[in-house]
Formats: C-alpha cells, structure tokens, sequence
C-alpha cells in the first residue's frame, strides 16, 4: 500500500491537532496546548502565537501517522490544515531548493512510504509552513 510522503504529511498534521482537540482532561488555558486547543476549536480571531509554538513542539520525527484518514473537527483547525495543505502542494510542484533544509525537504515531500519524518523537512516545516496565518473570521 504506497504512500505519498505529502498525503502522510497531511494526514499526520491533521492527527496531531485532532489528538491535542479530543485529549482529555482539556489543558488549561493558561497554557501553550490549552491556548492552541482553543483556537483550532473555535471560528475565527486571531491565530495565537501558541499555535505556532505548540505546533513547533509537538511535530517530531515521530509525529509521523501513517492510519486511517483524519478529519480534524475544529473550524480554525480546518482552515489552518487546508492552508499548511495549499504550502506543501506549492512547495512539491515547484523547483527543489538548491540549499538546505530546503534540498532535503523537497526530496522527502517527493518520496513515498516514510516511517518518520525526516529532520531536515521538519526544520523546512518549521520556517516556512507552521508559521501565523491570519483566519478570516
């Protein structure tokens, strides 16, 4: 059963925020997870900078999900997945950066069957996609 490493990459984006909106007991907003769980629940306002920090802390090389299909239930959550989806297609279409991590990323998102994610396409990840998108209320 191939897997483009784009789609697990995808998928696995959607299962990590997905687990942070179901897990139970709900963190407290005073912290990082609870701040970020609450935007990705919620319609609208500003993406908190601890989206971006939770984001950064919770996607390892591990973070790499490779089951069912996710569909994460939070609105801001769906835009925030469909616009990180829209960055990854724009980055596989066009040409391989010549410097890294960009080289190394681009190599990745092109392969298939990943088990974990390679360090280089994280750091890619990092500067370039999990980054303060503004969500249209």
């Amino acid at each position: 059963n191939m897997a483009t490493n784009i789609a697990l990459t995808k998928n696995s984006i959607r299962k990590l925020i997905q687990d942070l909106l179901e897990v139970v007991p709900v963190p407290p907003t005073t912290t990082t997870a609870g701040r970020a769980r609450q935007w990705f629940g919620s319609q609208g306002g500003l993406q908190p900078t601890a989206v971006k920090n939770w984001m950064r802390q919770n996607l390892t090389q591990d973070s790499l999900y490779n089951g069912a299909t996710v569909t994460v239930t939070g609105p801001n959550a769906a835009v925030y997945c469909a616009d990180i989806d829209d960055k990854l297609d724009e980055f596989l279409a066009g040409p391989a950066p010549e410097d890294e991590p960009g080289a190394s990323a681009h190599a990745f998102v092109s392969g298939s069957n990943a088990i974990v994610f390679d360090e280089d396409f994280i750091d890619w990840l990092d500067a370039n996609v999990i980054v303060i998108v503004i969500v249209e209320v």
